[in-house]
């Protein structure tokens, strides 16, 4: 492999009854991410994102926004962690029975920033407790997420050569490459995941020695209101 960016996809539709679609404003940062690739001059070889509609339709996006027709290679190794289901699932166990999450932050629109805040540090602490196994779930363990998106790493990096390889996908596998070539432990990993911004690109330098060339870029964003984290 030559140079491996990884971007996370553009806003979905948070709090909506549909999360797994872009926004307009997500599809608005999918396009200006395409243009400052393009601007930069870096054109991938081999283009990847995960199994969920919001990679893809961020790949469609800022692929047509560089002018550029190249098959997409789904691979489910690039799939969002199961953090979100997770903290529903402590949510409901130890946290409200009777009401979901959704159900909380839609009761009432003039609370619907503030509670939003307040799920935000909720999902923070109750994802890292899970991380550090201090949480138990059924639906997925940590270790072995990480482990998934380092083996779909590996797979690629040997399939590619010196090929420049683009992967969409979401916080979570941009965060372990990055925690990998940085040597974080697998718990510090999950603390990347709650700052990448959407549509941001990581650069990992893989001609020899991996290397981070540099981390959640948001340089193709010309205004404040297409930083987002969700």
């Amino acid at each position: 492999m030559g140079y491996c960016m990884l971007a996370r996809h553009g806003q979905a539709q948070f709090g909506k009854p549909i999360y797994d679609h872009l926004s307009p404003l997500g599809f608005e940062q999918s396009m200006r991410l395409g243009h400052g690739l393009k601007k930069d001059n870096w054109i991938p070889d081999i283009i990847v994102t995960g199994n969920l509609l919001r990679h893809r339709q961020t790949a469609e996006t800022l692929l047509s926004a560089m002018g550029i027709n190249k098959e997409i290679v789904i691979d489910a190794a690039f799939d969002e962690h199961l953090g979100p289901a997770v903290v529903k699932e402590h949510w409901t166990n130890h946290i409200n029975p009777n009401q979901t999450i959704k159900e909380w932050l839609q009761e009432d629109p003039s609370l619907f920033d503030q509670r939003k805040i307040a799920y935000l540090k909720f999902y923070e602490e109750t994802t890292l407790a899970w991380a550090k196994g201090e949480l138990h779930s059924e639906l997925q363990n940590w270790a072995e997420y990480v482990e998934r998106v380092v083996s779909g790493l590996e797979t690629i990096y040997q399939q590619s050569k010196n090929q420049n390889v683009l992967i969409v996908t979401s916080g979570g596998p941009v965060s372990i490459a990055t925690g990998l070539v940085k040597s974080l432990s697998i718990s510090d990993i999950i603390k990347l995941t709650w700052e990448v911004y959407n549509a941001s690109h990581t650069k990992i330098n893989f001609l020899s020695k991996p290397s981070l060339e540099y981390y959640n870029n948001v340089s193709h964003f010309d205004e404040d209101r297409y930083v987002t984290l969700v």
